[in-house]
């Protein structure tokens, strides 16, 4: 059975001759299913770009890229948007809400998008807003009324509606203050086991990589290391539920 996530021999170059970039150098990376990651390194060590050709949001130059034995490298746009929209959750670290629309149509437009009525959309919106920790009282409000941290938790809340099996997130404590951003820590350890979900998350902070099963880090384009964190005690991390008035 293949790994449920797969990169072989990734490279990503960006402009030609005298003015290309290399980016990444050939990458190699297999990802068991239901396991927690962290990618780490310092700024331009590729980290963004693997995490884009991951989502299929970039594609690369060479080497290929697969989720479930799926070729994303293969596919068109069409498919690769229907792929985020059924197997890819993405989180970003500037949040990327609609800002016109309230925090709940912010997660109810996914679910609708994929054919869920309004009613039912509505309800799952509020069953995912609940669990990951966003106020009721809030769900009518545009995001800019909500503090950076409950912000994150609509982004979470959005990329969990469809159901996906794979969650991105680029670096999404990097606009948070540190208490706020053990809660969002924990809040995917949580749905980590919870859901048996496979979340990669780039991050340039330590102390989130501690809090994963596992570290890959860039260097250069390259993978430099690959090594299970010294972990926190979990009980001293706490849980999503306990931090959540944090955000």
């Amino acid at each position: 059975m293949p790994p449920f996530l797969h990169v072989d021999g990734v490279t990503k170059v960006y402009g030609q001759d005298a003015a290309a970039t290399h980016v990444l150098r050939g990458i190699h990376l297999e990802v068991p299913r239901a396991q927690l990651l962290s990618i780490m390194g310092p700024s331009g060590c590729g980290k963004t770009t693997l995490m884009n050709l991951l989502a299929g949001l970039d594609a690369p130059t060479t080497g290929s890229v697969a989720i479930e034995g799926r070729r994303v490298d293969r596919m068109d746009e069409a498919e690769r948007s229907a792929l985020r929209l059924s197997t890819v959750g993405l989180v970003f670290q500037n949040f990327n809400l609609l800002p016109r629309l309230t925090v709940e149509r912010n997660v109810t437009w996914r679910l609708e998008l994929v054919g869920m009525s309004a009613r039912a959309a509505r309800r799952v919106a509020g069953e995912l807003l609940d669990r990951v920790g966003v106020p009721a009282a809030a769900w009518g409000r545009p995001p800019v009324k909500l503090s950076g941290g409950e912000q994150q938790r609509v982004a979470i809340a959005r990329a969990l509606a469809t159901g996906p099996s794979l969650l991105l997130a680029d670096e999404p404590t990097g606009n948070l203050d540190s208490k706020t951003g053990e809660s969002i820590l924990a809040l995917f350890r949580d749905l980590n086991r919870e859901r048996q979900m496979t979340i990669v998350m780039v991050t340039h902070e330590a102390r989130a990589g501690r809090a994963t099963d596992r570290v890959v880090e860039l260097r250069d384009g390259l993978v430099r290391r690959d090594f299970v964190p010294c972990r926190e005690d979990p009980s001293e991390m706490g849980s999503s539920r306990v931090h959540a008035a944090a955000g």
